[in-house]
């Protein structure tokens, strides 16, 4: 499954794992080695330490048992049937079936994958991976009012994705909810290392797992049949789709094509956000596709009821430098 992660999108190996079984053997044997980590941390890397010698040795045709044969071939089957649909669908092959792309599979997979990674950071000093949700600490944050905000009038679905958004935005700067003008959009500045690509980082792993947990407790629910008897999947009322965009890569993207200014203007296909996921992930990736099934709801589907947004997280002002007045208009 990781190498599912790991291992996709155009030019990726064909293999059926064996290189990543063989890497993690390596890497948990050797964390073993190691008196940093905790006993649970250890308990971890024995465990995959145990498993990838498995693996190996099932594959150069050594007696592993009953179980791990089993769980071996299961994961292998996992393996074949997922490398081909994680980020792009270009690494199929004719002897491939590809899964078909549904909203409905691929936001939730998105948002556990995505919110796994964003959930965590480098501390600057030991160089050791910390999880921003536990490992961090409060700041004071204040409104500057130098700014004059204009006044938005919000739809009725912006203010349901408003008032959804509002806890967690209240976890984190709750004093962003004193300005009487605050609807959702804010710039925050700051000095280096004072936190502000953390708290990209933080809103995003708890909108993703809000999300998580919330199509979690759809599939709780009693099964619905249609009239020929297939299962109809229930859907979420609200929807979040949040993307976190370093801003130093919308800088280079302005700056290789200077004069093209179409890019600033909102459009599903062709501004700077479509052009970017689609350099950075593939035009067939599934990212893609989220987004642009989010925007064109939100823009289309006006008799729907559910509410569905992208929530865009904007990193790195400061290293933007190249074009610094067009990455703000964007």
């Amino acid at each position: 499954y990781c190498m599912c992660i790991y291992e996709s999108g155009p030019g990726s190996p064909e293999n059926d794992g064996l290189p990543f079984a063989v890497a993690l053997f390596s890497w948990s044997t050797r964390m073993l080695s190691y008196s940093e980590p905790s006993l649970y941390q250890k308990t971890r890397a024995l465990y995959w330490s145990i498993a990838g010698l498995q693996r190996i040795l099932w594959a150069i045709g050594h007696d592993v048992g009953p179980v791990a044969a089993k769980w071996i071939e299961e994961k292998r089957e996992l393996w074949e049937g997922q490398k081909g649909r994680r980020l792009s669908s270009s690494v199929a092959t004719d002897k491939q079936a590809v899964a078909a792309y549904s909203f409905e599979l691929e936001l939730p997979t998105y948002l556990s994958q995505a919110g796994a990674s964003e959930g965590w950071a480098t501390d600057i000093l030991t160089r050791e991976k910390v999880n921003v949700m536990e490992s961090s600490v409060p700041l004071t944050m204040k409104f500057d009012g130098r700014l004059d905000s204009r006044r938005h009038q919000l739809v009725d679905k912006a203010k349901t994705l408003f008032d959804n958004l509002t806890p967690i935005l209240k976890s984190f700067a709750p004093c962003l909810f004193d300005i009487d003008l605050f609807c959702g959009r804010t710039l925050i500045v700051g000095d280096a290392g004072s936190g502000k690509s953390v708290l990209t980082k933080q809103i995003f792993a708890a909108l993703a797992q809000n999300q998580v947990r919330a199509v979690q407790a759809l599939a709780d629910l009693p099964k619905v049949k249609d009239e020929e008897g297939r299962v109809v999947p229930p859907k979420l009322d609200v929807a979040f789709l949040p993307v976190r965009v370093p801003l130093v890569d919308w800088s280079r993207q302005l700056e290789k094509n200077p004069d093209n200014l179409d890019v600033l203007e909102a459009d599903v296909v062709s501004d700077l956000l479509s052009c970017w996921l689609a350099q950075k992930y593939g035009e067939d990736s599934n990212l893609m596709m989220l987004v642009q099934d989010i925007r064109n709801i939100s823009l289309a589907d006006e008799e729907s009821d559910a509410s569905m947004g992208l929530v865009l997280l904007l990193d790195g002002l400061d290293e933007a430098s190249s074009r610094p007045a067009l990455v703000h208009c964007a």
